[in-house]
């Protein structure tokens, strides 16, 4: 009877510890989550939980320990392997990480955020064909997800699939067409297609959206510079310049610009981010 008490004690304790870290109150719910595992610790949801409030805190190494304890209780438990590959992968533990996810979608097999989990695992590994068969199969079963489409579009232009790294970044904006960070490198790709306008033009819908990012404008300017297009150089430069005052290479590339802008000889290839 002792132990009913103490387990259905401990669920009150989960319910409440879930809604104080949804409330943002971490430090209450870990606290709530550890007398869960201390009323009841044959409960592995107990343990799942403390591992997730752990890892939301940063406390990755206790966190691997919560869910290494759900796991002894309940093997086939791969929302809990998942999360230990998260837990290992912040730790920059790519081989424990990616064997973890590797569990968890053996376990289940139609786990998108496990597969999309283990291709970044194993791209920051460097083992890019492994990673690019884990993200496909991460696409084949979320198609709709714009992360996926933006994560493949990253690393085929790492394997140096530039088209395929197109059409990737064009899906996931077609998706989210507010994704500021697939515009940057989808402009960033169509700068190493020597597509000079075709950046400027995707620079500025970035902008569009942040007007503040330095990196954008430096970009736009270098993309005008290659194009041609100094004086729309000079103001990008300028405009980045105003917003990263130290920045090197923003300063050299502007006086490159400015030295070449009224000759016919064109500046030397500016640095881009």
């Amino acid at each position: 009877m002792q132990r009913e008490a103490d387990t259905n004690l401990a669920f009150d304790y989960l319910e409440h510890g879930t809604a104080l870290q949804k409330a943002g109150d971490l430090d209450a719910a870990i606290d709530h989550f550890k007398k869960a595992v201390t009323l009841a610790p044959q409960l592995p949801e107990a343990w799942f939980y403390l591992g997730i409030a752990l890892d939301d805190n940063g406390d990755f190494e206790q966190a691997i320990d919560a869910y290494f304890q759900a796991i002894h209780l309940r093997p086939d438990f791969p929302e809990a392997w998942n999360n230990l590959g998260f837990a290992y992968h912040q730790q920059e533990e790519w081989d424990l990480a990616a064997a973890a996810y590797k569990k968890a979608v053996d376990q289940r097999p139609d786990y998108y955020d496990a597969w999309s989990n283990l291709a970044d695992t194993l791209q920051a590994k460097g083992a890019l064909q492994p990673a690019l068969e884990a993200m496909l199969k991460a696409r084949e079963l979320g198609p709709d997800h714009h992360e996926i489409w933006y994560n493949l579009g990253n690393l085929l232009a790492m394997m140096g699939s530039l088209d395929a790294s197109e059409n990737s970044f064009l899906r996931s904006l077609a998706l989210k067409p507010d994704n500021v960070d697939a515009l940057f490198n989808l402009g960033t790709l169509y700068v190493r297609l020597q597509r000079y306008e075709d950046a400027c033009r995707t620079f500025e819908q970035a902008l569009r959206l942040n007007p503040e990012d330095f990196e954008s404008w430096s970009n736009l300017g270098a993309a005008h510079q290659k194009a041609g297009n100094y004086a729309e150089a000079v103001a990008a430069y300028r405009r980045a310049l105003s917003l990263k005052p130290d920045d090197p290479t923003i300063r050299s590339n502007l006086h490159q610009t400015l030295a070449f802008q009224d000759t016919e000889q064109p500046p030397p290839k500016p640095a881009t981010g």
